[in-house]
Formats: structure tokens, sequence, C-alpha cells
């Protein structure tokens, strides 16, 4: 599941995760991993404030490196297929 998979990377500071297709819907994560991120066009996702604040700018800059290593592979596994 992508969004549990999201979520998981910090559990402590993200709060939610939204998929967003191209005109803007959102996209329901059913729990399947078959999601096509191809068909995504955007994804939101919520912090906890006062954990995020304060957290250091390099655990911040740590966090978003393994979401974008994530989505990377997740992506790239896609286009294999």
């Amino acid at each position: 599941m992508l969004t549990e998979g999201l979520l998981s990377i910090a559990s402590e500071l993200y709060n939610g995760v939204i998929l967003r297709g191209r005109s803007g819907e959102t996209i329901e994560d059913s729990g399947q991993d078959d999601i096509d991120l191809v068909d995504v066009e955007g994804i939101e996702i919520s912090v906890k404030a006062s954990a995020w604040d304060r957290t250091p700018p390099s655990g911040k800059v740590a966090i978003l490196k393994k979401t974008w290593d994530f989505l990377t592979r997740r992506s790239e596994s896609q286009l294999r297929f």
C-alpha cells in the first residue's frame, strides 16, 4: 500500500497522505500494491506540526530524502513491467 509505505517512513512526523490524480481527484489507495504512479499527479503528505518543528533541519532533509528514494524505487519498479 503506497500510503502506508509513505507513513511508515516517518510515522512520528507524517500524519496523512492524499494521492491526487491528473484532474485533481483523490485516488483511493485500497490497500493493493497496484496503484499506477503514472496516474498520480500529486502526493500531499501532512505532518504533525509540533513534531516537525522540533526536528532539526538535517533530520528533515534525511526524511525527505528517504521519502524521495521510496517513491523513486516504487516508480522504477513499475516502469520495469
